[in-house]
């Protein structure tokens, strides 16, 4: 553990070339860096206004609140909360959060994006789920790759997601939105809506606004109020609009989760695939690389971390073309009597079994 102080003016900028680990940073109202690893390297330095800063595993920052940052990579997850200056990220290579926060811009991102409260924000790419709120002024994404989860945005607005969105736009005057999803997209605004809607899609188009007629058409311009904002929507499944609060705003809606939700569900996952892991050295190979499998194969499906990508590569083929192990084939009857028979000598609980079976039928 390495921890140092450097005194700054006010508004210092900080350049950091890479962090190994996780890295958090958080403004306060000091003239001073105060930062901490738990590494065994750490070095500030500070010259011609400029700030360096190099250290050898994880990393926690505390600085003044108009810092200017410049990350080029970071290789962990990151956290940035109650900055009111540039923000500038190349490559995050697990989860962002940024919470009260000046402009942004970003790389990459190598899993979720978790965004509250900004002046502006713009990403080249997140690699799996985004849940942003509050954003006072624009909001470009070039490619989000699953799912996001969108309120209140201020300025204009330019997005591509690669499976759901779920929107909460209110239109502002002279504003323009474009955007895009592989799959479906809920989008619900005020009845008042003063916008040009110009709506496509690849299945249903549904229109739930005051005065808008039922239509078949899957792709549709409209006009709402004098159409003083301009909006763009594309979706390559289902397009809904809507200007009512239905049962989907408030379970799309990220804060309603627990914060520690994925966190303990991983936990209990990794829990009840280390007990079935145990018992393996008991049970023919066969049925023990099947039993490895199905383990691995809940933990999947419960898991959107950061090492999504590598886990799903496991059975599949890499990049360079050799094909890894297959999955295994179907389990039989004598296996799955083997998994009750774990159960009849409390080996594995009732819940666990019944997870087994399940997973193995799956």
């Amino acid at each position: 553990m390495e921890q140092k102080t450097l005194s700054v003016g006010k508004m210092p900028k900080l350049q950091i070339a890479d962090i190994v680990g996780d890295l958090r940073v958080i403004g306060w109202d000091r003239d001073e860096i105060q930062a901490k690893t738990s590494g065994s390297v750490l070095e500030i330095f500070a010259e011609d206004g400029k700030i360096t800063l190099t250290c050898d595993d994880n990393l926690i920052l505390s600085l003044p609140e108009k810092t200017q940052i410049e990350i080029a990579s970071i290789a962990g997850d990151a956290r940035f909360s109650n900055l009111k200056n540039a923000l500038n990220l190349e490559n995050i290579g697990g989860d962002l959060a940024l919470r009260e926060i000046g402009t942004a811009k970003v790389g990459k991102i190598g899993s979720d994006l978790f965004l509250r409260r900004a002046e502006s924000f713009k990403a080249d790419f997140i690699g799996d789920d985004a849940s942003i709120r509050d954003i006072s002024g624009n909001l470009s994404i070039g490619k989000i790759g699953s799912d996001l989860h969108l309120r209140d945005v201020r300025g204009n607005l330019n997005l591509r997601v690669g499976s759901d969105a779920v929107l909460y736009l209110q239109p502002q005057k002279g504003a323009d939105y474009q955007i895009s999803a592989g799959d479906d997209i809920l989008l619900r605004l005020p009845v008042d809506a003063d916008v040009e809607l110009t709506l496509s899609a690849g299945d249903d188009l549904s229109i739930k606004l005051p005065g808008i007629e039922k239509s078949e058409e899957r792709v549709r311009t409209l006009t709402l109020g004098s159409a003083s904002a301009k909006m763009a929507v594309s979706a390559g499944g289902d397009l809904r609009i809507t200007a009512q609060a239905e049962a989907w705003s408030a379970m799309a809606d990220f804060d309603n989760l627990g914060a520690n939700f994925g966190e303990n569900l991983s936990r209990q996952m990794d829990d009840f695939a280390e007990r079935i892991s145990q018992q393996m050295g008991t049970f023919p190979e066969d049925f023990a690389r099947k039993m490895r499998f199905t383990a691995n194969k809940m933990d999947k499906k419960t898991r959107r971390a950061k090492q999504k990508a590598r886990r799903e590569a496991r059975h599949t083929i890499n990049f360079s073309g050799r094909r890894t192990s297959p999955p295994p084939a179907p389990v039989s009857d004598d296996e799955r009597l083997l998994i009750l028979k774990m159960l009849a000598d409390k080996k594995i609980n009732a819940d666990d079994a019944e997870k087994l079976l399940a997973a193995l039928d799956a």
